[in-house]
């Protein structure tokens, strides 16, 4: 029914704006026999918001009576409108942090999981994504595969991503590589030194060590030299299993349709 359609747009227009705090216009809701009025009057004696869809396709006054392919088109432009108002708001294509489980993902999202789907399926998702995340971007193309890994804004030669060029493509033979998006880049750690401490504790002349297994070239001069005991301070290793900033873990999804 026309009416249902009406109503599932416009529970999904509330979450959306529940969850990106957009202001809401005046939407002039009336229910009239169980049917949702967004916008415009469909009914005699109720007042239209003229301002938010002025292109509406008829102006009733009260008491004006409506036929049934008025109340028709009506309705169908105020689906227009919803549909159009969404893609403005989240477009198709949008990427956001979803707090819940697969198994709540509302309707129109998908996982961002790396998987594979038709773009007869879903055809405004392949045409806003193309191959970038893998697929041949014409019978198929992949979601963005966001598990475990951080966003990172594409260089685009500011020189923030000194190491943009050497990006790998997210499936194996397909996707984009680079300094594109949807390229994928492994974790690293920055170059750096770690200076080491030399102690000479006993000055005394006679044979001397340095440290214990192999001293290098270094301790075999020092210990030529007869300079005494020489005890050296390096670093040991410390830390996990890689380097990361304090996080939370979400799933990431991406808006279908």
């Amino acid at each position: 029914m026309q009416h249902e359609r009406i109503e599932q747009r416009i529970e999904r227009l509330e979450r959306l704006e529940r969850r990106y705090g957009c202001a809401r216009r005046t939407w002039g809701r009336r229910r009239v026999s169980g049917l949702a009025v967004v916008g415009l009057m469909v009914a005699a004696g109720l007042p239209m918001v003229a301002h938010t869809y002025p292109d509406a396709p008829y102006a009733f006054a009260p008491g004006d009576p409506i036929s049934a392919d008025e109340m028709n088109e009506s309705f169908a432009h105020v689906v227009d409108g919803i549909t159009t108002l969404e893609s403005r708001v989240v477009p198709v294509g949008s990427v956001v942090a979803w707090a819940g489980s697969p198994a709540t993902i509302p309707s129109g999202w998908l996982l961002c999981d790396g998987a594979e789907y038709s773009t007869m399926t879903y055809p405004d998702l392949s045409a806003a994504i193309g191959s970038a995340h893998g697929g041949d971007g014409a019978t198929s193309f992949h979601v963005p595969d966001l598990r475990g890994r951080f966003l990172r804004g594409v260089d685009e030669g500011t020189g923030r991503d000194p190491d943009a060029g050497d990006r790998v493509q997210p499936q194996e033979g397909s996707g984009n590589a680079g300094d594109g998006v949807g390229s994928v880049q492994d974790d690293e750690l920055r170059s750096h030194s770690h200076g080491t401490v030399i102690n000479f504790p006993d000055n005394a002349p006679g044979p001397g060590t340095f440290g214990t297994g192999t001293h290098g070239v270094f301790g075999d001069v020092m210990i030529a030299l007869s300079v005494g005991t020489v005890n050296a301070q390096r670093s040991s290793a410390e830390g996990g299993a890689e380097t990361r900033p304090v996080n939370v873990a979400m799933h990431f999804i991406i808006r279908a349709d």
